[in-house]
């Protein structure tokens, strides 16, 4: 038993003694890893602790910028319209008439099919063959009446509503007159029209069948056949005529354009305008003598009449 105590009580005492260990020894930490890219959605992050390997820093965070959402910048680049689609307005089919058509009677050019130009070419083809509407010659001076017709008067106190329906007589003057232009522009006071009206039992339908351009004029030239006698080698020679430029004589008024429709000619139309011409132009309330009228250079045509209606062949003649 002693011995028996002795190997045991050794080791009582021994195991009554204090286990000591020794320091456990510190091992680095990996340094913290950079934040993945989106990691923002990620609803679990592992927070990383510093070790004393890797220093750390206190900063504000108001100083540390916060994080803007990307911002949409609009393209400034004009974009195109988009093309308009276009409409097949023609079949082409073999038909006589498909593209662009004259008229033989107006020589309007105009698109068979097309609702604008057919419209169009109906007003002009009008005026051609009928004349230009003249629904107010009542309410216009007018100067003189002929077999139930009016001869009106325009000048610088006309309404313009007036004087447009001249013009609209423009494609047809051009037509048979050449390159019609008035001798001043519309407005002058030496500027007067008389313009012979058609009237109808519809005062909506009479229309302008003749007209006359006249203005005031100082001088003029005689006009003789080529086959008369003539003075010194002092003239101008024209188609058939010639003027006598030797002796300028006095003048009043001068016609610079004088027109009448087809369908009215020889029914003293023209004659009418030119006693018009006389009435308008009156010195002292009698008409103006017929040798203080002169006209500018005329056609053969023109001569014709024009030696009637002076009564001589050697009429006046201005440039």
């Amino acid at each position: 038993n002693a011995e028996y105590m002795g190997i045991f009580g050794g080791m009582k005492d021994k195991t009554q003694q204090k286990l000591t260990f020794p320091p456990r020894r510190a091992t680095a930490q990996p340094a913290s890893l950079p934040p993945i890219r989106g990691s923002e959605n990620v609803l679990y992050k592992r927070k990383s602790h510093p070790t004393p390997d890797t220093p750390t820093f206190q900063t504000d965070e108001s100083e540390q910028p916060k994080a803007q959402p990307p911002s949409i910048q609009k393209s400034t680049s004009s974009c195109p319209a988009p093309a308009k689609k276009s409409r097949q307005l023609h079949l082409d089919v073999g038909q006589r008439h498909f593209d662009m058509r004259t008229c033989k009677i107006c020589g309007f050019v105009f698109s068979q099919g097309v609702e604008e130009d057919e419209n169009l070419h109906k007003q002009t083809h009008d005026v051609f063959v009928n004349g230009a509407l003249f629904p107010f010659w009542k309410s216009s001076n007018v100067v003189s009446h002929h077999n139930s017709n009016a001869l009106c008067l325009l000048d610088h106190t006309s309404p313009m509503a007036h004087w447009n329906r001249i013009t609209s007589l423009k494609p047809l003057l051009d037509a048979e007159l050449g390159d019609f232009q008035f001798p001043y522009p519309i407005g002058d006071p030496r500027l007067r029209v008389i313009a012979y009206v058609n009237v109808s039992a519809s005062q909506t339908r009479s229309r302008i069948v003749g007209c006359c351009v006249l203005h005031p004029i100082t001088e003029a030239f005689c006009i003789i056949d080529e086959t008369g006698n003539s003075s010194d080698g002092t003239r101008q020679k024209g188609l058939a005529l010639s003027l006598d430029l030797s002796k300028a004589r006095p003048a009043v008024v001068g016609v610079s354009h004088l027109w009448v429709l087809t369908q009215f000619r020889r029914k003293q139309v023209a004659s009418a305008l030119l006693e018009a011409v006389r009435s308008a132009s009156s010195i002292d309330g009698s008409k103006l003598p017929k040798d203080l009228i002169a006209v500018s250079q005329p056609t053969q045509k023109g001569h014709a009449f024009f030696t009637i209606f002076f009564g001589c062949p050697s009429y006046l003649v201005y440039r």
